[in-house]
């Protein structure tokens, strides 16, 4: 989801006129009345994605609605994508962040897949050996393909 509350994130339009908190709040929100709305995917990406326009530490990272949204995918067979392009955007880590990843293996979430968002030739596959490393030290043993719609498992 790359737009808020008719906002795109990337012009900074969300974060104007609101704190960070309320800016998070409706992104996650939206998020998910997305999910709940609509079943028609396989993976869940750019989970955090408003973290990499506008981040504080110390911010809340509303693991509630986080959980509220594991809870609708999860039992449906939809995962989550880890994704490298933070290092990109000089955050220094990956996306979703490690509590975020922690919680979905926690509620029992297992459909992960890893991509570098490379939009250039010379970035496809950036750092993907460190997504498939956090996978493994936080306990996930597979990564996962689809092949038409289905998906596959393989192992780290």
């Amino acid at each position: 989801m790359h737009s808020t509350d008719g906002k795109d994130l990337h012009s900074g339009n969300l974060f104007k006129d609101c704190t960070l908190h309320e800016a998070y709040d409706k992104y996650y929100t939206e998020l998910l009345d997305c999910v709940k709305q609509f079943e028609a995917f396989s993976i869940l990406g750019h989970l955090d994605l408003v973290t990499r326009y506008k981040f504080e530490d110390g911010v809340h990272h509303f693991h509630d609605v986080i959980e509220e949204i594991f809870r609708t995918i999860i039992p449906r067979g939809q995962g989550i994508e880890i994704n490298t392009s933070g290092y990109k955007y000089n955050m220094n880590r990956l996306l979703p962040s490690r509590d975020i990843l922690e919680l979905y293996k926690q509620m029992g979430g297992e459909i992960i897949t890893v991509g570098s968002d490379a939009h250039r030739p010379e970035r496809v596959g950036d750092r993907i050996d460190e997504a498939y490393d956090l996978l493994k030290d936080i306990g996930f043993n597979y990564v996962t393909t689809f092949k038409e719609r289905k998906p596959e498992f393989h192992k780290l």
